[in-house]
Protein backbone atom coordinates (compact mmCIF):
# COMPACT_ATOMS: atom_id res chain seq x y z
CA UNK A 1 0.00 0.00 0.00
CA UNK A 2 2.64 2.11 0.61
CA UNK A 3 4.19 2.05 -2.82
CA UNK A 4 0.98 2.46 -4.06
CA UNK A 5 0.08 5.96 -2.06
CA UNK A 6 4.08 7.20 -2.81
CA UNK A 7 3.00 6.24 -7.11
CA UNK A 8 -0.22 8.33 -6.31
CA UNK A 9 2.07 11.26 -5.30
CA UNK A 10 4.49 11.18 -7.70
CA UNK A 11 1.97 11.37 -10.53
CA UNK A 12 0.53 14.27 -8.99
CA UNK A 13 3.52 16.21 -8.60
CA UNK A 14 3.98 15.57 -12.62
CA UNK A 15 0.76 16.69 -13.02
CA UNK A 16 1.76 20.28 -11.65
CA UNK A 17 4.56 20.26 -13.80
CA UNK A 18 2.41 19.31 -16.75
CA UNK A 19 3.61 22.03 -19.58
CA UNK A 20 0.61 22.15 -21.40
CA UNK A 21 -3.26 21.47 -21.12
CA UNK A 22 -2.58 18.14 -23.61
CA UNK A 23 -0.25 16.75 -21.01
CA UNK A 24 -1.74 17.93 -17.89
CA UNK A 25 -5.00 16.19 -19.35
CA UNK A 26 -2.63 12.77 -19.68
CA UNK A 27 -1.77 12.88 -16.51
CA UNK A 28 -5.09 13.64 -14.54
CA UNK A 29 -5.92 10.41 -16.35
CA UNK A 30 -2.90 8.78 -14.58
CA UNK A 31 -3.99 10.40 -11.31
CA UNK A 32 -7.41 8.85 -11.17
CA UNK A 33 -6.33 5.78 -12.33
CA UNK A 34 -3.54 5.31 -9.59
CA UNK A 35 -6.24 6.24 -7.44
CA UNK A 36 -8.37 3.62 -8.54
CA UNK A 37 -5.32 1.37 -8.06
CA UNK A 38 -5.10 1.81 -4.49
CA UNK A 39 -8.68 1.53 -4.09
CA UNK A 40 -8.56 -2.22 -5.48
CA UNK A 41 -5.78 -2.68 -3.08
CA UNK A 42 -7.85 -1.38 0.01
CA UNK A 43 -11.14 -3.65 -0.93
CA UNK A 44 -8.49 -6.28 -1.06
CA UNK A 45 -6.44 -5.71 1.65
CA UNK A 46 -9.49 -4.94 4.15
CA UNK A 47 -10.74 -8.67 4.57
CA UNK A 48 -7.21 -10.04 5.73
CA UNK A 49 -7.71 -7.71 9.23
CA UNK A 50 -7.82 -10.12 12.10
CA UNK A 51 -7.57 -8.08 15.38
CA UNK A 52 -8.70 -4.82 16.64
CA UNK A 53 -5.46 -3.31 16.32
CA UNK A 54 -5.12 -3.73 13.08
CA UNK A 55 -8.27 -2.32 12.53
CA UNK A 56 -7.63 0.82 14.38
CA UNK A 57 -3.87 1.22 12.68
CA UNK A 58 -5.95 0.65 9.52
CA UNK A 59 -8.80 2.87 10.26
CA UNK A 60 -6.15 5.91 11.12
CA UNK A 61 -4.82 5.57 7.58
CA UNK A 62 -8.38 5.36 5.93
CA UNK A 63 -9.08 8.95 8.04
CA UNK A 64 -5.72 10.56 6.89
CA UNK A 65 -6.48 9.12 3.24
CA UNK A 66 -9.72 10.85 2.93
CA UNK A 67 -8.53 14.29 4.01
CA UNK A 68 -5.53 13.35 1.21
CA UNK A 69 -7.75 12.82 -1.35
CA UNK A 70 -9.96 16.30 -0.34
CA UNK A 71 -6.58 18.15 -0.43
CA UNK A 72 -5.26 16.30 -3.68
CA UNK A 73 -8.58 17.81 -4.98
CA UNK A 74 -8.06 21.32 -3.90
CA UNK A 75 -4.41 20.56 -5.61
CA UNK A 76 -6.27 19.68 -8.82
CA UNK A 77 -8.49 22.66 -9.52
CA UNK A 78 -5.45 25.08 -8.79
CA UNK A 79 -3.27 23.03 -11.14
CA UNK A 80 -6.15 23.36 -13.97
CA UNK A 81 -5.64 26.88 -13.29
CA UNK A 82 -2.59 27.08 -14.32
CA UNK A 83 -1.77 28.67 -11.00
CA UNK A 84 1.24 26.36 -10.69
CA UNK A 85 3.22 28.19 -8.27
CA UNK A 86 0.41 28.12 -5.68
CA UNK A 87 -0.12 24.40 -6.69
CA UNK A 88 3.87 23.68 -6.32
CA UNK A 89 3.27 25.18 -2.64
CA UNK A 90 0.01 23.82 -2.05
CA UNK A 91 1.54 20.39 -2.75
CA UNK A 92 5.24 20.82 -0.95
CA UNK A 93 3.46 22.90 2.43
CA UNK A 94 -0.54 21.23 2.56
CA UNK A 95 -0.39 17.84 1.26
CA UNK A 96 2.84 17.02 2.26
CA UNK A 97 1.60 16.98 6.15
CA UNK A 98 1.76 13.94 8.16
CA UNK A 99 -0.11 12.89 11.53
CA UNK A 100 2.97 12.61 14.01
CA UNK A 101 3.72 9.23 14.74
CA UNK A 102 5.09 8.22 18.61
CA UNK A 103 7.47 5.23 18.63
CA UNK A 104 5.43 2.14 17.83
CA UNK A 105 4.76 -0.62 20.61
CA UNK A 106 6.09 -4.47 20.83
CA UNK A 107 2.40 -5.16 19.56
CA UNK A 108 2.31 -2.86 16.73
CA UNK A 109 5.15 -4.63 15.54
CA UNK A 110 3.74 -7.87 15.82
CA UNK A 111 0.78 -6.47 14.36
CA UNK A 112 2.93 -5.20 11.26
CA UNK A 113 4.52 -8.45 10.69
CA UNK A 114 0.97 -10.61 10.74
CA UNK A 115 0.09 -7.64 8.18
CA UNK A 116 3.14 -8.35 6.05
CA UNK A 117 2.39 -12.15 6.35
CA UNK A 118 -1.19 -11.22 4.93
CA UNK A 119 0.57 -9.16 2.27
CA UNK A 120 2.32 -11.78 1.18
CA UNK A 121 -0.42 -14.37 0.90
CA UNK A 122 -2.95 -11.71 -0.57
CA UNK A 123 -0.26 -11.29 -3.85
CA UNK A 124 -0.44 -15.01 -4.74
CA UNK A 125 -4.16 -14.38 -4.62
CA UNK A 126 -5.03 -13.94 -8.73
CA UNK A 127 -5.77 -10.31 -9.31
CA UNK A 128 -9.15 -8.82 -8.92
CA UNK A 129 -9.62 -5.91 -11.33
CA UNK A 130 -7.90 -5.90 -14.42
CA UNK A 131 -5.34 -2.24 -15.21
CA UNK A 132 -2.12 -1.48 -15.05
CA UNK A 133 0.34 -4.20 -13.89
CA UNK A 134 0.74 -2.17 -10.22
CA UNK A 135 -2.95 -2.53 -9.56
CA UNK A 136 -2.79 -6.19 -8.81
CA UNK A 137 -0.13 -6.07 -6.27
Amino acid sequence: MNIAVSSVRLVTSRYIMASNDREMAETEKEVQARFAGLDAIRKRYEPLIVNAEERSVYESFSKNWDVYRQLNDKLMVLARAHKSEEAEMFFLNDCSRRPRRRTPTRRQHRVKSISRARIRRSRSLPPTTTGPAWSSW
